[in-house]
C-alpha cells in the first residue's frame, strides 16, 4: 500500500489525545459508611471491573477511527503492477486491432465496434493534459502524433477495416519510437485486440520500467476457419497445351472434419477445374487441381473455397505466363549443327545461332535458353553476360570444346558456384545412370525407353566434385563421375556437359538422349517468375522485360477490378525488381506493365497470419505476461459498464480513501453504541 499524499500520516500524531484523555480521567470518589460493607465492596469491585473494560473498548474505537479518517486524507492506494499513482504528464497510446479477424463477431456485436467503444471509455477516463497516439495496423502518418482527447476520439470513430497484420512488437516498437521524444511521467499503451497468438508476440517484447502494456481483449464468439493457404506448380515452367498440376494447401482450425468441400480454380474469368476435398481438424490438407492451358499468354488465376464467417482468406490469387514458344540462342564456332536440327522449324522453339566472334550481346534479354557449344576459350565479355543473362532468370548450357581453355571455363564455372574442370581423362566407358527424379527426365521416359542404350564415352573432363548443395547430376558414368550436372543459384538454371559432342570423345551428338535431355531443358527454360505476392510483404518480385534497360519505362500494376498504381521498381540485370509495399491495398490478380506492354501478371492476397484462429485468454495471457516479467502490464476484462473503473485504477492505482472513510465512521458508531448502550 502507498500513499498519495504521505505527509498527512504525520497526524497520526494526533491519537495520543484519546489515550492520554483515558489514562489522566481518574474519577474521585465520596466514602459513605456503612454498617456492614462486605456486600457493597463486591458490587463496587464488579462495576469497577465492567468500567475498565467500557472505557478501554470506547478508547480504541476512538483511536481506530482518528487513525482510518487521517489514512483516508493520506489517500492511500495499492499500485497496479510495477505503477504507481502517478500525477503529472502522460503518454498514452490506443492501440486498435482493425485486422480482417476484427470482423468477427461477439455476444455483445462485432468486435471492432467493442473496441472502438472501449478506446474511446479509455480516452476518457484519462486527464486533459496527457497526450495520445493512435495506432492502427496501418501504421498512418497521420497517427505519427500526439493527439488531444477530442481529436484522437474523432480518430477513433473512423477506423475501418484493414488487410494489413501487425504484430504486437511492432506496434509496441513504433509508439515507444514516438514517446521517448516527448517528455512524460508516466508511459502506457492501452491494446485493444483479438489477441490471436499468431500476432500477440510477448515473448519479442522486451520489460522497460518506463512503459506499461494495457491489454483490453475484445474475443470473438469464433474461433474456427477454413482457408487456402498457398497455391504451387509441380513444375517451375508453363507450356502450351501441356498438362498442369497445380497443387492447393488448405488449413482447417475447426474442431470437425468437413467433407465434400468444393475447390474451384478460374483462369481469366473462367472455371477450369473443380474439385470436392476433406478437410481433417487442425491439418493441412493438399491436393492437385489438374488442367491444360490452351491458349498461351499472361494468365489471371485464382482458387476459391467457401467458409464463413471469416471470408478474407476464401481466396487465393496467383498469375502465369504460357510461352507460345521457347526462345534459344545457340553460340559456337564453325558450322555445327546439331542444335539447328533439333530445334530450327519447329512450332515449339524460335532458335537463333551467333557466331562466336560475332555476338550481339543486346539481344540476350529476348531469349531463354543459351547454348555455348564447343567453344575453346570464353572471353570475358561472354562470360560477364552470361552471369548477367542467368542473374536474370536465363538458362545456360556449357558444352566444352575437347581443346578447351578450362581456366576460361573455370572462371566462369565460379561465378556461377559450379564444379570446376580438372583434366581430360581418356577412359572408355559408357554413361550407366540417368537421374529418373530430376525435372528434366521426370516424365519423360516411359518404361520402355528407361531401358534403352546409354551412349558410349572415351574421355571426359574431370571435375572437382565438390560437396555442393546447388548440384544436382543428370547423367553420370560408370566409374560415378559426372556426365551431365545441372546447377542452380538464385532461380537460374546451368547445365553442364563434361565432354564435347565430338565423335571421338562420345556418341551422344547422334544418341536419342541428347534429344530428350536437351528439348526437355528447353521446356523448362521459360521459368516461371513469382506467381503470387503478399499484400504488405517488404520484399520485391522481378520480371524479365526486353525494355528493363530502358531508362524512360515506368510500371504499373492494374487489378482485374481497375485499381491502378504506380510501384516502387528498379532495373536490374535484365529485370525489372518490383516493390509493391505499401501501395498495394486490395487483393487481387494484377497486370504487370511497362509502358504500353504488359510484362507480368501476379496475385497478391491477403497476409494469412490471423487465418489460424488461436486467442489468448486472460488467464493465459497473464501466465504469459508474467512468464516473460513483463510486470507493469495488465489484462482489464471489465465490460462498458465497469471499463472506467478500470481505467482509473490502471491510472491511480487501486484506491482506498474511501475503504478508510467507511470503517471510520464504523468505529465512531460502535464508540456511540457503548456510550449509549453500555450501563
Amino acid at each position: 500500500m502507498q500513499f498519495l499524499y504521505p505527509g498527512i500520516l504525520y497526524a497520526l500524531a494526533a491519537i495520543s489525545i484519546p489515550i492520554l484523555v483515558h489514562l489522566f480521567n481518574f474519577r474521585r470518589f465520596k466514602k459513605v459508611q456503612f454498617s456492614n460493607v462486605e456486600y457493597l465492596k463486591e458490587i463496587k469491585q464488579e462495576t469497577k471491573s465492567k468500567s475498565k473494560i467500557k472505557h478501554f473498548l470506547i478508547l480504541c474505537a476512538r483511536v481506530l477511527a482518528l487513525a482510518a479518517i487521517v489514512l483516508a486524507f493520506a489517500q492511500p492506494f495499492i499500485p497496479t503492477g510495477d505503477n504507481g499513482a502517478k500525477t503529472g504528464k502522460k503518454t498514452v497510446g490506443v492501440y486498435i486491432d482493425n485486422s480482417f479477424s476484427m470482423e468477427s463477431e461477439s455476444e455483445s456485436g462485432n468486435i471492432l465496434e467493442i473496441a472502438k467503444n472501449k478506446a474511446l471509455e479509455v480516452v476518457k477516463y484519462h486527464s486533459p493534459t496527457d497526450v495520445f497516439q493512435l495506432i492502427t495496423n496501418d501504421f498512418e502518418g497521420r497517427h505519427q502524433r500526439w493527439l488531444t482527447q477530442e481529436e484522437i476520439s474523432e480518430l477513433i470513430t473512423e477506423i475501418d477495416f484493414s488487410p494489413q497484420s501487425r504484430t504486437l512488437s511492432e506496434v509496441y516498437a513504433r509508439h515507444k519510437d514516438l514517446s521517448l521524444k516527448e517528455e512524460a511521467d508516466q508511459r502506457m499503451i492501452y491494446v485493444l485486440s483479438d489477441l490471436q497468438k499468431s500476432v500477440t508476440d510477448i515473448e519479442n517484447i522486451q520489460p522497460d520500467s518506463l512503459f506499461s502494456l494495457q491489454f483490453l481483449p475484445t474475443p470473438s464468439a469464433f474461433s474456427e476457419n477454413l482457408f487456402i493457404d498457398s497455391v504451387w506448380f509441380s513444375s517451375p515452367s508453363r507450356n502450351l497445351n501441356s498438362l498442369e498440376n497445380l497443387h492447393v494447401r488448405v488449413k482447417n482450425t475447426l474442431q470437425r472434419r468437413k467433407e465434400n468441400i468444393p475447390l474451384r480454380l478460374y483462369i481469366n474469368g473462367t472455371q477450369k477445374s473443380v474439385v470436392s476435398i476433406n478437410a481433417d481438424p487442425g491439418v493441412a490438407t493438399d491436393t492437385v487441381l489438374t488442367f491444360t492451358n490452351s491458349s498461351s499468354g499472361f494468365k489471371q488465376a485464382k482458387v476459391q473455397v467457401e467458409d464463413y464467417p471469416v471470408t478474407f482468406d476464401d481466396e487465393f490469387f496467383f498469375g502465369y505466363e504460357v510461352a507460345e514458344k521457347t526462345n534459344i540462342l545457340e553460340i559456337a564456332s564453325g558450322n555445327k549443327k546439331v542444335f539447328s536440327n533439333l530445334f530450327k522449324n519447329t512450332k515449339e522453339y524460335n532458335f537463333s545461332k551467333f557466331n562466336a566472334k560475332q555476338i550481339d550481346y543486346n539481344r540476350f534479354p529476348e531469349f531463354d535458353l543459351v547454348i555455348v557449344n564447343q567453344l575453346s576459350f570464353l572471353s570475358g565479355g561472354l562470360k560477364q553476360e552470361l552471369d548477367k543473362f542467368s542473374k536474370a532468370g536465363g538458362t545456360v548450357v556449357v558444352i566444352p570444346a575437347i581443346s578447351a581453355d578450362l581456366s576460361s571455363y573455370n572462371s566462369y564455372f565460379t561465378l556461377r558456384e559450379a564444379d570446376l574442370f580438372t583434366a581430360l581423362k581418356n577412359l572408355d566407358t559408357k554413361v550407366s545412370t540417368l537421374n529418373f527424379d530430376h525435372l528434366v527426365y521426370k516424365d519423360v521416359f516411359d518404361a520402355a525407353n528407361r531401358n534403352m542404350p546409354l551412349p558410349k564415352v572415351n574421355s571426359y573432363f574431370e571435375t572437382t566434385n565438390s560437396n555442393r548443395r546447388n548440384r544436382d547430376e543428370l547423367a553420370t558414368l560408370q566409374n560415378g563421375a559426372a556426365f551431365i550436372s545441372h546447377f542452380e543459384k538464385n532461380n537460374a538454371s546451368l547445365y553442364v556437359f563434361n565432354t564435347s559432342l565430338e565423335g571421338v570423345q562420345t556418341d551422344l551428338a547422334s544418341h536419342a538422349l541428347l534429344v530428350y535431355t536437351m528439348h526437355s531443358i528447353a521446356n523448362h527454360a521459360k521459368t516461371s517468375t513469382k506467381i503470387f505476392f503478399e499484400l504488405g510483404e517488404e520484399k520485391a518480385f522481378s520480371l524479365k522485360s526486353a525494355n528493363s534497360g530502358d531508362a524512360n519505362s515506368v510500371v504499373k500494376m492494374t487489378s482485374a477490378e481497375g485499381y491502378e498504381f504506380i510501384p516502387e521498381f528498379r532495373r536490374k540485370d535484365g529485370l525489372f525488381e518490383i516493390f509493391p509495399g505499401s501501395d498495394a491495398r486490395v487483393s487481387g490478380n494484377y497486370a504487370v506493365n511497362s509502358d504500353d506492354n504488359q510484362i507480368g501478371a501476379i496475385g497478391i492476397n491477403y497476409n494469412r497470419k490471423e487465418s489460424e484462429i488461436i486467442y489468448y485468454d486472460a488467464y493465459d495471457l497473464k501466465q504469459e505476461l508474467r512468464k516473460q516479467a513483463l510486470t507493469s502490464s495488465n489484462v482489464i476484462t471489465s465490460d462498458m459498464n465497469t471499463i472506467g473503473a478500470s481505467i482509473q485504477e490502471v491510472n491511480e492505482g487501486k484506491i482506498l480513501w474511501k475503504s478508510f472513510v467507511i470503517l471510520a465512521l464504523l468505529f465512531l458508531g460502535i464508540e456511540i453504541i457503548l456510550i449509549k448502550f453500555w450501563k
